[in-house]
């Protein structure tokens, strides 16, 4: 049977490029905690972000601040799968770029359910940042929105944005020359906007709407976990019919990290209402 030579760990490495590729909200996230994943409805043990207190030095006794060992837990709940049939599995792993184009299209609508459910973290959001096109300059509101997390004491360090297309489409309409500065935190080119209020923006489909509200994120990536691995990754020949088919399974979980003390709010959303 031609897929013995079947290479799980090249098809799972092709998946996991084409799958982070097509990502936007789970390329910006942490994603230190992959690999501690068992199976599904397992959960992972992220730490909780503490503040240190710093105190006054007086030449006496130092106070040491005890570590809580606090943590946040995040529920391996979501399961997605894909499937091809093929002819001859070898031979697609033979035959260059056969593998990359067959992976690349199966992994999207995955790239996008994974989105989708990292968009629905702004309701998590501990402020937001609200206002209606065509009353207020969206520029406007990203400039406040830059204000209320210097209030929340975000670091200005790789601070991002996303946005949807339609609020995109304001943006370039009030700054037609936005600074395409480096992309530093590396995102898929098609995705990237620009740099504007200390802000790397970025765009995508998955941001969410409701009635006529966008839920726009702005962030660190400190403040939004991903942990997403593939499974499963198997191949086979069907018994009733002609072909092969690989199939492989992808878990994952998410959600906003906050400190011990629910004071840190490393998320903020920009609410961008239809006129």
């Amino acid at each position: 049977m031609s897929y013995n030579n079947f290479k799980p760990e090249v098809w799972t490495e092709l998946t996991n490029r084409n799958l982070n590729k097509n990502l936007v909200f789970g390329a910006l996230a942490n994603r230190k905690y992959e690999g501690k994943i068992e199976n599904f409805g397992s959960s992972i043990r992220v730490p909780s972000i503490g503040s240190v207190t710093v105190g006054d030095y007086t030449g006496a006794d130092i106070t040491f601040q005890e570590d809580t060992g606090a943590y946040q837990t995040i529920q391996i709940n979501k399961a997605k799968y894909f499937a091809l049939k093929m002819d001859d599995v070898d031979k697609a792993q033979a035959i260059p770029g056969v593998m990359e184009g067959l992976t690349e299209q199966a992994v999207y609508e995955m790239a996008d359910v994974v989105d989708t459910e990292l968009a629905k973290l702004y309701t998590k959001c501990k402020n937001k940042v609200a206002g209606t096109i065509g009353t207020d300059k969206v520029t406007s509101l990203i400039l406040k929105l830059s204000v209320q997390m210097d209030k929340d004491n975000v670091p200005n360090a790789n601070r991002w944005l996303v946005v949807s297309p339609e609020v995109y489409g304001e943006i370039i309409k009030e700054l037609p020359q936005i600074s395409t500065g480096e992309n530093t935190l590396s995102i898929n080119q098609n995705y990237y906007i620009g740099t504007y209020g200390g802000f790397q923006i970025f765009k995508s489909n998955n941001v969410q709407l409701t009635g006529k509200k966008y839920h726009c994120i702005g962030g660190v990536s400190a403040g939004l976990t991903l942990a997403m691995q593939i499974n499963k990754m198997e191949a086979g020949k069907f018994e009733k019919s002609f072909g092969e088919y690989i199939k492989g399974l992808q878990l994952f979980g998410c959600d906003v990290i906050e400190t011990e003390t629910g004071k840190t709010k490393l998320l903020c959303e920009l609410e961008v209402s239809q006129a």
